[in-house]
């Protein structure tokens, strides 16, 4: 969330952009952070809790994407639609791999493949 502060403070012509990345990058990763967190918590999945599942890097990457592409949709206005596309195919991808990590520990089912 700092960072989009920053592209805010620096360049006040791009403020969209930095409140791309502070809401994007900062809040959506964070919640998405803490409901993993406590969903593996709560369902006694501390193997995932202290390993590194693929899931979280992949998320991860997506969002840091989908921030970068959400940023570059108010730097580059001609590319605009083709940004914002992008950005939610990133978006929805990390959801998508979210939700294929915590689904089946919300559902009671105690190993995820």
């Amino acid at each position: 969330m700092p960072l989009g502060f920053e592209i805010v403070g620096w360049w006040p012509a791009y403020y969209q952009a930095g409140l791309h990345v502070s809401l994007i990058g900062g809040l959506a990763m964070l919640t998405l952070a803490v409901s993993t967190h406590v969903v593996l918590g709560h369902g006694d999945r501390n193997d995932l809790i202290n390993g590194r599942p693929w899931q979280v890097g992949s998320i991860a990457v997506l969002m840091g994407m989908a921030m970068g592409m959400r940023a570059l949709m108010t730097i580059e206005p001609l590319q605009r639609d083709a940004w914002m596309a992008a950005a939610a195919v990133c978006f929805l991808g990390a959801t998508l791999v979210w939700t294929s990590l915590l689904v089946p520990i919300l559902l009671g089912r105690r190993r995820f493949g």
